[in-house]
């Protein structure tokens, strides 16, 4: 125990010469400092998804007889208006949804997908091909921001 103390203290000296080598000035653990660095952290994931959409676009494939592609349909709206993301919609029956308004009948792109259920959110980037599935039923544009932070890297490989 003495020789563990001994540790903490040199530690705690060490700290203050090289306070670079603190862990707790990149990530603060106090109460008064948590709302600024989660402010900082979400302003930061907000220019990476404004950032993807300047390269990617949304396909969003719906039925129009699915209560949660209706509903769905509003929050992926609202997301694409906040980030700037183009979305095509695509009706699997053939029945245009009213609140995307660029929307197609499917052509057979859900089958070269391979999308098996609806609603079905894909980011995908034109000139590369390069398709990223975000959502596979109905989720929160929180849930959608945090699945595109952590796809990012598949995006951009």
């Amino acid at each position: 125990m003495q020789m563990s103390d001994k540790f903490a203290q040199a530690w705690k000296r060490v700290l203050f010469k090289y306070p670079k080598l603190d862990w707790k000035t990149t990530h603060p653990t106090t109460q008064a400092a948590l709302p600024i660095y989660y402010e900082q952290k979400n302003q930061a994931k907000e220019q990476k998804i404004k950032r993807l959409a300047e390269e990617y676009g949304l396909l969003y494939f719906y039925k129009s007889n699915c209560p949660y592609c209706k509903e769905f349909s509003s929050v992926v709206k609202s997301f694409a208006d906040k980030y700037g993301f183009k979305v095509l919609g695509v009706s699997m029956d053939g029945i245009l949804l009213p609140q995307i308004k660029n929307s197609k009948v499917n052509n057979g792109i859900a089958e070269r997908l391979n999308i098996q259920g609806v609603p079905a959110l894909i980011g995908f980037k034109s000139e590369s091909e390069a398709i990223v599935p975000i959502a596979y039923g109905y989720i929160s544009e929180a849930e959608m921001e945090d699945r595109i932070e952590l796809l990012s890297g598949e995006a951009n490989e």
